[in-house]
């Protein structure tokens, strides 16, 4: 074996399959395999080039040929790389998606189409302008979550009001590269936005000029291993690519000066143009290194002396290929026209001969060894057959077998340093230390214990007790909606409170932007009254209307720096919002001032945060805490005359009607509305805040603010009573304390049209109640909920991560997830975890909705 030529690992490796050595395949000077696809075919050409190399051979000395590169060049590129075989592909690349390609269209789409944020940010993201990727990345950021788009933001000052520090630093960023950018568009306007060819060419090297992109592609040029990020090419190759490139778009700039010299055209219509010429844009290298294994398309490739050639692709179809019909002739008039003695390139039958030809060249090549291949199947898994020239080749050689080969011959006879590692990973003790020792293999075999480790740990789905611990710290400060995500998937509340991956935040009038938007009418509003000195039932439906429309007209044209402002759709969507609100708000006012006996005394009530109280913390054992954070919707209270105490409700608004369901309950999906009960219960010093010393739990609810109406079966019934079908719209669901019914609903035998629950005659609760609950039964409620966030908080501790999200009747947890692109898991075979009630009986007695027998 070549010492010189072998991978630090390699010397060990060969004197392992010394055995295999001694029946080495190279005596044999042909051969055909069959191997199952494209990509065994390539596994097997880096195998023989290794055993050919560890022979004594060179990497000069071996071709790949196949007959359409297209096919093969993605694969081949990556196998070698795999096996560390250096080669060369013989073809010539495109340079449409290069960074300096990708710099000219994006700039001249920018200036073209007034710096849309695709466009601009396309420019920016070349390489080519700033070298502080990571700035860049963050200006993308702050501009789609600000909807900063147009040259009127670029070409002005950024400000950032609620962060100045931030906005100072990307105001010098912003001072730094629009300036080239700025001169490219005020060339181009100066010629009335209609340049001729060399004007355009003209502005186009100016530009380069002032970002001096030829100094940056030569540096790119000589650290070609930095390049690799910056463009799709071969690490050895990319130096030489870029100088390449360089002159290719000079050649055309020079083109279209001579192809459009006189024609004038608007900035728009040139847009298409240049995307031509850049997209047929293609470029070849000269291999950098001389002892390089070619590969290359046999109508390409002249390989006058090579040793070892390995034809790959011999299927019907692709070796020979089919003969391809023209665009313009048929094949019965190529025919006609070679009777009259005009035979053209294109006739079947000269295109079956030219393939035959390529056949011919393919296996005259080699001078010692010819290696054929064959797929058993394509990429899609749809069987081949076997080409007709193996056919020729077995009846030239009536002893030629055609051989299959297999993944055991992998595990058999590893020849690589990667192959051994499957087989390390599963049995740590081979290979034999004692054959090896303080080899290469032995300190390989040492190092993937720690791989090994991993290993497990992805197959449990868990972290280990100390990682947990150093991710989270002694206190885990979470919030109960974030708890409810790792109800609902693990493996979602490990990337989030875990990796701290966020998502991106984006200028948009999304579902969650209305909700906040209602959520901060709703919260002017009380203020509103709290700082005049009066509670929501001491005005009239009909004043409350009035005052959430102003509010809402006066927040939507300020809201997210003018996200209702963007076009006649938003602004429609926040009247529509606002007339919502003012609907919700005269129901509850009027529903207030005749039957309700809580009133409303905080919203947007904030704990655990900096501007809020202290986060409610519980003792998991062991020296670890958690504390929760949050914000409370409202908070209603009905105090007692001559008591320092009162009884409250915890209101959470919804953009649509939701129900608390008991099995969801019961395994901690649906935790936050009792929880938020826990917090009142645990508040610190609550007469700082409610008035009242002490803070008795009633009952939660959700309540729909745009209202959920009944579908009628006519345009008549639907509007028959209005009035009726509003106040149904906005009911509560959720649970409460029975005994507290009549301070909910002080109306007797009334029927319970904003709480869903109904009454016998005699006034006693039916026996069909869904939300009522025996006193001591939701007293276990709120106490089974703190003890769900203690186990949850613990198996968070405990390192629980996997990937395991729930199915609930037709709801799956990945439904609304936002790190589905992280998991990568398959909908169609993923194992889901379906949800049921728990098997303790306090939690199946508790969560469950309301035996029948408890009430009637």
């Amino acid at each position: 074996v070549s010492a010189e030529r072998c991978h630090p690992g390699e010397l060990e490796l060969a004197a392992l399959c010394r055995d295999a050595a001694a029946t080495n395949p190279l005596a044999d000077s042909l051969r055909i395999v069959e191997c199952a696809n494209a990509e065994a075919e390539a596994v097997f050409a880096a195998r023989e080039t290794l055993r050919f190399v560890r022979a004594g051979g060179r990497f000069r000395e071996v071709t790949v040929l196949v007959r359409d590169l297209e096919n093969y060049h993605a694969i081949l590129q990556r196998v070698f790389a795999r096996y560390e075989i250096p080669c060369f592909m013989d073809r010539r690349e495109s340079v449409a998606h290069h960074p300096l390609a990708e710099l000219t269209r994006s700039a001249l789409r920018t200036v073209a189409r007034d710096w849309r944020h695709e466009d601009w940010f396309g420019a920016l993201k070349s390489g080519l302008v700033s070298e502080d990727e990571a700035q860049i990345d963050r200006l993308e950021n702050e501009a789609l979550a600000r909807g900063w788009q147009g040259a009127a933001t670029w070409l002005q000052p950024l400000t950032v009001a609620d962060d100045p520090a931030r906005a100072e630093t990307l105001e010098r960023l912003r001072k730094q590269i629009v300036p080239p950018f700025q001169r490219f568009a005020t060339t181009l306007s100066g010629r009335q936005n209609r340049p001729q060819g060399p004007e355009l060419a003209e502005a186009v090297r100016a530009f380069w000029v002032a970002l001096d992109v030829q100094s940056q592609l030569e540096a790119w040029a000589q650290t070609p291993a930095v390049d690799a990020l910056h463009a799709a090419w071969p690490v050895d190759r990319a130096g030489a690519v870029h100088l390449t490139v360089w002159e290719q778009m000079n050649a055309w700039l020079e083109n279209l000066e001579r192809a459009f010299a006189e024609e004038r055209l608007p900035l728009a219509e040139w847009l298409p143009i240049l995307d031509a010429g850049l997209g047929s844009l293609t470029v070849g290298v000269i291999p950098p290194a001389l002892d390089q294994v070619r590969i290359g398309a046999v109508n390409r490739s002249r390989d006058p002396d090579v040793q070892l050639v390995l034809v790959l692709g011999l299927n019907e179809g692709v070796f020979p290929a089919r003969p391809s019909a023209g665009p313009l002739l048929t094949d019965t008039e190529l025919a006609t026209l070679a009777d009259h003695g005009v035979a053209l390139s294109s006739l079947p039958l000269r295109q079956i001969g030219r393939e035959h030809h390529f056949g011919y060249v393919a296996c005259t090549r080699a001078r010692r060894q010819l290696l054929l291949t064959a797929a058993r199947a394509d990429a899609e898994g749809k069987p081949l057959n076997l080409s007709a020239f193996v056919t020729r080749l077995k009846a030239l050689f009536p002893h030629l077998e055609v051989e299959q080969a297999s993944r055991e011959s992998l595990a058999g006879e590893p020849l690589h340093v990667h192959e051994w590692i499957p087989q390390l990973l599963v049995r740590p003790e081979w290979p034999n230390p004692a054959r090896s020792p303080g080899g290469p293999l032995r300190e390989l075999a040492a190092s993937l214990d720690t791989l090994r480790e991993h290993r497990t740990t992805l197959a449990q789905g868990s972290l280990s007790a100390d990682l947990a611990h150093r991710l989270y710290g002694p206190t885990l400060r979470t919030s109960v909606s974030r708890l409810e995500q790792f109800a609902a998937c693990p493996f979602k509340f490990f990337v989030y409170a875990g990796l701290r991956a966020e998502e991106r935040v984006r200028f948009e009038l999304d579902p969650r932007e209305q909700g906040s938007f209602q959520h901060e009418v709703l919260a002017a509003f009380h203020e509103q009254l709290r700082r005049e000195g009066r509670r929501w039932r001491d005005i009239t439906p009909e004043e409350a209307r009035e005052r959430v429309g102003s509010i809402g007209r006066i927040l939507a044209a300020t809201f997210r720096e003018g996200l209702f402002s963007q076009s006649e759709q938003t602004r429609f969507t926040a009247r529509m919002l606002t007339e919502a609100l003012q609907d919700f708000v005269g129901v509850l006012v009027d529903w207030m001032r005749g039957q309700y006996e809580f009133d409303p005394v905080a919203v947007e009530l904030a704990f655990g945060e900096a501007e809020g109280a202290p986060a409610w913390e519980l003792d998991l054992g062991a020296g670890r805490r958690l504390a929760l954070r949050g914000r409370i919707d409202r908070v209603d209270l009905s105090r007692s005359l001559g008591a320092d105490e009162a009884w409250c409700v915890v209101v959470d608004y919804k953009s649509s009607q939701k129900e608390l369901d008991p099995v969801l309950l019961a395994n901690g999906v649906q935790l936050q509305l009792p929880a938020y009960l826990n917090v009142l219960q645990h508040w610190r010093e609550p007469r700082a805040v409610f008035g009242v010393g002490q803070l008795r739990p009633a009952g939660v609810f959700y309540v729909s603010l745009r209202g959920v109406y009944e579908r009628q079966a006519n345009r008549a019934d639907a509007l028959a009573d209005a009035d009726e079908a509003r106040r149904l719209a906005y009911q509560h669901a959720g649970r409460f304390d029975a005994s507290v019914l009549a301070k909910l609903d002080n109306r007797g035998v009334s029927q319970g049209d904003q709480f869903n629950y109904r009454r016998n005659k005699d006034g006693s609760l039916a026996k069909n109640c869904r939300e009522a609950m025996p006193a001591e039964d939701f007293a276990a409620l709120l106490r089974a909920t703190e003890e769900n966030l203690k186990r949850m908080g613990g198996e968070i501790f405990a390192g629980a991560a996997r990937v395991d999200p729930y199915r609930h009747r037709r709801t799956v947890a990945c439904d609304q997830c936002t790190y589905q692109a992280i998991c990568r898991i398959d909908p169609w075979t993923h194992r889901y975890r379906t949800l049921r009630m728990r098997d303790d009986a306090v939690q199946t007695a508790l969560l469950a909705r309301t035996p029948e027998a408890r009430f009637g």
